[in-house]
């Protein structure tokens, strides 16, 4: 039989031995943290001047957040007085994204909020030009935020829990209503566990930077050379774009960014839909955002 202290000795080794491989295992988890970061800070994200106050950047990622990633962000300056910030809505026909830009004739243009798959309209309220199109229907995180748009004034806004009207209250002729609300005053949003929130999706997100530029952000998904991402990897994303706010839009399949001219159908990401990682895999959907000029 083995003395009584010896024991003792191999098992504070054995307990040192395993406070070390945490220690490890947390320091290698920050690091991967960090090593994204780094990547969407490094990326060359291939800049092009669109319009006056109007670039696309774009970036693909072998690895990011742990998959291979596809990037396409419209940076809009906020600054430019001659720019048009607009919503085009149906209030219950379904009409692809580069379709409602080209009846705008838009510059850029990004799928909006979630919507009747089987019956039309926008689930959640859409105003446009000081007309209601459509009403919240159910009221739920996904409808916990609203862009709104005044003039080439843009803000992001998240919902009063104490006003269950608070939707309606809004001001601004033009108002799209969604979310979750990512970020809110430069801090990411507390977001829920839901499955919606934690899978990795093709997303469509808007977000305002500290130096007052208009984000439209597609992430694509759903095939092997774009993973998609969680609500919480496209938070870090867009945080790392400069954005003090932010505001989900309906992903998945609805997911596509339009730039005039850029490529023959106008979408410049690779829409989910016709399961081909091509420009032509656009859903007809309720609404979208879209920028012009005067």
């Amino acid at each position: 039989m083995k003395p009584l202290t010896h024991t003792r000795t191999q098992l504070r080794q054995f307990l040192l031995l395993v406070v070390f491989s945490c220690v490890v295992c947390l320091a290698a988890a920050s690091a991967d943290t960090l090593s994204d970061a780094q990547k969407i800070k490094a990326a060359d994200w291939h800049p092009r001047k669109i319009a006056p106050g109007i670039v696309l950047k774009q970036a693909h990622f072998d690895d990011l957040f742990g998959a291979p990633q596809s990037i396409s962000v419209v940076e809009v300056d906020l600054s430019r007085k001659k720019l048009i910030l607009g919503i085009a809505a149906d209030p219950q026909w379904r009409i692809a994204t580069g379709e409602f830009a080209r009846q705008h004739d838009a510059i850029a243009a990004i799928n909006g909020t979630f919507f009747d798959v089987k019956n039309g309209g926008s689930v959640m309220l859409v105003k446009s030009e000081g007309k209601v199109i459509n009403t919240t229907r159910v009221r739920s995180e996904r409808g916990g935020g609203a862009i709104t748009f005044d003039g080439n004034h843009a803000s992001i806004v998240a919902a009063d829990p104490q006003d269950a009207h608070w939707d309606e209250h809004l001001s601004a002729p033009n108002v799209m209503v969604s979310g979750p609300v990512l970020m809110l005053d430069g801090k990411p949003f507390e977001l829920s566990q839901k499955a919606f929130n934690r899978l990795s999706h093709p997303r469509s997100a808007v977000a305002i930077t500290r130096d007052c530029k208009l984000l439209l952000v597609a992430v694509d998904g759903r095939n092997k050379q774009a993973g998609g991402m969680s609500l919480f990897s496209l938070t870090t994303l867009l945080q790392n774009l400069n954005a003090c706010s932010a505001l989900n839009l309906d992903g998945g399949g609805s997911t596509a960014l339009y730039v005039k001219g850029q490529t023959k159908s106008g979408i410049v990401n690779y829409p989910s839909d016709n399961r081909k990682f091509d420009h032509f895999g656009e859903r007809r959907v309720a609404n979208a955002i879209w920028i012009g000029r005067k």
